[in-house]
């Protein structure tokens, strides 16, 4: 599965078929918020990630739950 790399927070939800979008999202943010270094900022990039309609995993995501 994908997910933005380190902490302790849940991965990334991609639904199936999504993952090429997922991708080129997560290039895009990193672009946009990583310092010219490449330190990440991870609240900066979280929020540029869920401005592109992406969202931490739930639990009921992990068990197979489509709840809303």
């Amino acid at each position: 599965m994908l997910a933005c790399a380190g902490g302790p927070q849940n991965p990334w939800h991609i639904p199936k078929g999504r993952e090429g979008r997922f991708r080129e999202a997560n290039r895009v943010c990193h672009q946009l918020t990583d310092n010219d270094d490449g330190t990440a900022h991870r609240e900066r990039f979280d929020g540029c990630m869920e401005r592109r309609g992406w969202r931490r995993q739930r639990f009921t995501d992990r068990i197979g739950i489509g709840i809303n």
